[in-house]
């Protein structure tokens, strides 16, 4: 549920750890 690419305080990655994650 991130619409961000800086989402690197994220405790929600399934299979990212802390990464860029602009994907849901």
């Amino acid at each position: 549920a991130y619409d961000q690419v800086d989402v690197y305080e994220t405790t929600d990655l399934p299979e990212s750890e802390q990464f860029p994650v602009y994907c849901e």
